[in-house]
């Protein structure tokens, strides 16, 4: 998108509110992560106004400080924004997907080996095999520290041994 279709983005926003237009829901998190002193602002706002936020809604909430964060933001800083909303156009150079050049030696392998390309079968463990892969816990051989007491400079190690202990169960 060139800069007038952005600036005309931002103004939609701005008039509609950011859930009339559409966003992705990690534009929250890219905000507080970009400017964390938008939120304190937010809140500042919202209690000065004298809103009782026990009566919004939390989706209108949210609406209210992607709205109110978007106003406060010049050119550069929305335009970081901009591909969270659903208004917003990829241009040729911001896709990241590329077509596969098709050779004949390519072809050849996507007909023989085709189904184990793009077919994936996730592996369907047995009750048993995950019930032991939670219950247990594999330890080196190796003494190995577990803890460290500073104050008085102590480590404490378990130590490993040959023989095979008594394995504990908890009954609970």
């Amino acid at each position: 998108m060139n800069q007038k279709e952005i600036k005309a983005l931002k103004k939609e926003i701005i008039e509609e509110g950011a859930l009339n237009v559409g966003y992705y829901p990690r534009i929250i998190s890219k905000i507080t992560e970009l400017w964390p002193e938008m939120i304190a602002e937010f809140v500042k706002e919202i209690a000065l106004q004298g809103l009782d936020v026990a009566t919004i809604s939390h989706p209108l909430i949210l609406n209210l400080f992607v709205t109110k964060a978007i106003e406060k933001m010049n050119y550069q800083e929305f335009k970081i924004l901009a591909p969270y909303f659903l208004g917003y156009r990829q241009a040729e150079d911001e896709i990241l997907a590329e077509p596969i050049q098709i050779t004949r030696r390519e072809y050849l392998r996507f007909q023989f080996e085709g189904e184990k390309l793009f077919d994936y079968k996730e592996p369907n463990p047995s009750l048993e095999e995950r019930l032991k892969a939670l219950t247990t816990m594999v330890v080196s051989n190796d003494n190995q520290p577990i803890a460290y007491q500073p104050i008085s400079h102590r480590i404490a190690i378990l130590e490993s041994c040959e023989e095979m202990p008594e394995p504990f169960i908890d009954p609970g």
